[in-house]
């Protein structure tokens, strides 16, 4: 038997191999350009799936249907990528924590509206670039794990 080893073929390596190709220092920079470019659109998206997440929230006060939990957790994952490409890292551990709230409520077969409420507006609050004291994001982030505490041992 014969092992035929392939690499697949890597442009950036090409680039910055190639006589008078870009540096690592430029091909980085290069790449922090085109998400610049991106961030804004991206933005924009994320206040959009903020707006979903909102509007879906408003319609599970009451014991929602699983249909309802399993979108309000696709779209809290979507933050929480967005979030992360972009550098929000508070914002996608609050989306992070929504999630891991909406699995234990899922798997308990309970609803409960304040611990959800809560994260809803913790979302919305990182959210927002004027609220940037990181001493203060740190707390909203806490709190919103020890609700996830606090919930699970219920």
């Amino acid at each position: 038997m014969t092992v035929i080893t392939r690499r697949p073929d890597n442009r950036l390596s090409r680039i910055i191999w190639a006589p008078g190709g870009k540096t690592v220092a430029q091909a980085l920079e290069d790449a922090q350009g085109n998400l610049e470019e991106g961030r804004l659109e991206c933005l924009d998206a994320l206040r959009v799936k903020l707006e979903e997440i909102q509007a879906l929230g408003r319609k599970a006060e009451q014991a929602p249907k699983l249909a309802i939990v399993q979108t309000l957790y696709s779209l809290s994952s979507e933050v929480l990528d967005m979030a992360g490409v972009y550098g929000m890292p508070e914002l996608g551990q609050a989306a992070y924590s929504l999630c891991e709230l909406l699995d234990n409520l899922a798997a308990r077969k309970m609803w409960n509206w304040p611990a959800v409420q809560v994260h809803l507006n913790g979302l919305l609050l990182l959210a927002d670039p004027v609220n940037a004291q990181p001493e203060a994001r740190q707390h909203v982030i806490d709190g919103l794990r020890q609700v996830c505490r606090r919930v699970a041992t219920r």
